[in-house]
């Protein structure tokens, strides 16, 4: 019977001494998650003050070039007079993909959407290049080419270049 007595003293001092250890631990584990939630959401936004002004330039260095690749802006800084369709061709491919090469770091920077929209509107607007210095045949001149490219391109709802550009100002109102 002693030995019961002894059992029962050392159950009625250690049940309530476990249920206030149990008690304390879950409020310190409430206490840390709360804590670490509160640090997260704070390194969050400083991470955000420090890459949104990054992200809004990639924006704007991507609408940029996709302003330059448009058709009618680099057909109209690429032309000289005299230039052959060929030379025209060439000249305004390089320069689109010289330029996206330039510009490919900015993809970090911008959602998958909008990086896929630009590279369609790259090969897009190549494919138009070609299509239209094919379709002004081999000894054309450059004139005759881009008179073929306009025309392509008015058969169009929206240039391709249009089409990202838009996709991409989404993104950057999404960011405020």
């Amino acid at each position: 019977m002693d030995i019961e007595h002894v059992l029962l003293v050392v159950l009625l001092v250690a049940i309530p001494g476990a249920l206030v250890l149990l008690a304390n631990q879950m409020l310190l584990k409430r206490f840390f998650e709360k804590e670490y939630g509160e640090k997260v959401s704070e390194l969050k936004k400083m991470s955000s003050q420090k890459t949104l002004p990054l992200r809004l330039q990639a924006v704007e260095r991507l609408v940029l070039y996709l302003e330059r690749i448009n058709p009618t802006n680099s057909v109209l800084a690429t032309y000289k007079p005299g230039m052959s369709a060929k030379l025209m061709q060439n000249e305004l491919v390089n320069q689109i993909r010289s330029e996206f090469e330039h510009n490919m770091a900015q993809q970090v920077y911008v959602g998958d959407d909008s990086w896929e929209a630009l590279k369609s509107a790259k090969e897009e607007t190549i494919k138009l290049i070609n299509i239209s210095s094919k379709e002004a045949g081999p000894d054309a001149s450059a004139l005759d080419m881009s008179n073929k490219l306009f025309e392509l391109m008015g058969q169009l709802k929206e240039a391709p270049s249009d089409t990202a550009a838009r996709i991409l100002k989404r993104e950057a109102r999404r960011l405020f």
